[in-house]
């Protein structure tokens, strides 16, 4: 592979990617958690009365409903689209076509939010064509050619130094009134290569990326698994109790019986799949620090489970989400990949 530096517009559009990824999705949790208050139905009823006056039968419920199952489906675009932008800063060519196929969608997506929205999209557009620039396609097919290969122009770095002649004998030296040899072969030229570089050593020495995605998953298995277990001995043994106090509680005046009871029971039957997924995660983390062989790959499942789990059961679940990615980014490094290689 490559040692070719990133050209600049490269990693500008990778960033600017990311981090507008990461502003959007701060501002959709944001509209998540407020979901369905009086501020959003007056904001959205020009948008039914215009429904109604085309023909479609559409309640407030109705939309809300419908409109709030479009953000799920954008939160996880957007998680996608940054993790999508940090692989394709390190030249992962699959990152790249994804990085550029959200940019243009959430372009688009943004382009009738006012000026705010067209400026951002014509940012995010110009992300995605720089990621196909000349320079850039330049590094990304030096990324992926084989060792050896003659590199493009543009991406050799400085020409190497002259190699000076044999050694003559002892005491001679070359006559300067003598012509050059007309018959002598011209010099090769040199033809920058890509650098091989040498494969990771076999350590025995756990990388912080693997111990650091290691204790997360452990970490936050148990806490899950803890807080389900006590909801589900608390709602099967002292339900009438547990509704009361909740129903004094906060929720009052967001929910009324009817609702809250259903909220409930989907809560207990939302613990009850989450306690057998947090034993594994247990035992999938416990195995990546003791470097078993399914350790990586047991924990890389159960944390894609616990991405999409976490965007379904959002606004709470997004930090387990963001732990999941965390994993996910930290076992795809190279020293984690080398360290769990040589897994016994």
């Amino acid at each position: 592979m490559s040692a070719a530096p990133r050209p600049r517009i490269v990693t500008l559009a990778c960033v600017f990617v990311g981090f507008s990824a990461f502003l959007l999705l701060l501002d959709l949790i944001q509209a998540l958690t407020s979901w369905g208050t009086i501020e959003m139905q007056d904001a959205l009823r020009p948008a039914l009365t215009a429904l109604n006056d085309r023909g479609l039968d559409v309640t407030m419920g109705e939309l809300l409903g419908t409109l709030r199952w479009i953000g799920l489906a954008c939160v996880l675009l957007l998680v996608a689209a940054a993790v999508f932008a940090a692989y394709a800063a390190r030249g992962d060519q699959l990152s790249r076509i994804g990085t550029t196929v959200l940019a243009v969608f959430t372009g688009f997506l943004i382009l009738p939010f006012g000026w705010f929205g067209v400026l951002q999209a014509m940012l995010l557009l110009g992300a995605a064509y720089a990621l196909w620039s000349p320079d850039a396609r330049r590094w990304y097919a030096a990324r992926r050619a084989p060792e050896g290969a003659p590199l493009a122009p543009g991406l050799g770095g400085p020409a190497p130094p002259a190699i000076d002649s044999p050694v003559e004998d002892a005491g001679t030296q070359a006559d300067p009134n003598l012509s050059p040899n007309p018959w002598a072969a011209a010099p090769a030229p040199t033809e920058p290569t890509v650098v091989a570089t040498a494969p990771p050593s076999p350590s025995t020495h756990r990388p912080r990326a693997v111990l650091a995605a290691g204790l997360v998953t452990v970490i936050g298995s148990a806490l899950v698994g803890g807080l389900s277990g006590l909801y589900l001995v608390v709602y099967g043994f002292a339900r009438d109790e547990y509704v009361r106090v909740v129903q004094d509680g906060p929720f009052a005046d967001m929910f009324s019986a009817g609702e809250l009871q259903d909220a409930l029971r989907a809560a207990f039957w939302a613990c009850l799949a989450m306690l057998p997924l947090a034993a594994a995660g247990l035992a999938a983390g416990l195995s990546l620090l003791a470097r078993l062989r399914l350790g990586r790959l047991a924990t890389l499942v159960l944390a894609w489970i616990t991405a999409a789990a976490g965007i379904v059961l959002v606004p709470f679940g997004l930090l387990g989400t963001g732990a999941a990615v965390a994993v996910i980014v930290l076992l795809n490094r190279d020293e984690s990949r080398a360290w769990t290689a040589g897994a016994r």
